[in-house]
């Protein structure tokens, strides 16, 4: 059992409710799963890699944490879209470009998880 679903066990018994706490992971500990990938294949596998590649550092953006400004390496601020705390203690800050800022940078395939969001309307920087 995950660390999430402890409380949510806790909860149950203390309201004596019969709930179901589904385990998203009991395929990989099934031994009839086992040969499902070399069988069927692997889910996703025609659409274009979304996988994680080599991105541009943190280090190349100038971030100012008492102002919450960011400076993209091209010279362009950033937008302010708000922070969270990681599982680990630290806290992460997320910014936005405008899309007519990163839309036709030449860095976005670099600096962007989905840079194609930048060429349509509804996509973000």
């Amino acid at each position: 059992m995950d660390e999430t679903s402890k409380p949510n066990m806790k909860y149950l018994h203390e309201r004596r409710i019969n709930g179901y706490i589904p385990d998203n992971q009991f395929r990989s500990r099934d031994p009839k799963f086992t040969d499902q990938k070399n069988k069927y294949g692997k889910r996703h596998q025609n659409l274009p890699d979304k996988g994680w590649r080599e991105m541009t550092p943190a280090s190349a953006f100038q971030f100012d944490p008492v102002e919450l400004t960011c400076i993209c390496p091209t010279g362009e601020k950033l937008s302010y879209c708000g922070q969270r705390e990681a599982d680990n203690g630290k806290t992460w800050v997320h910014f936005e470009g405008r899309l007519l800022q990163c839309r036709h940078c030449s860095k976005k395939y670099r600096c962007m998880q989905n840079p194609s969001s930048a060429d349509h309307r509804n996509g973000a920087g």
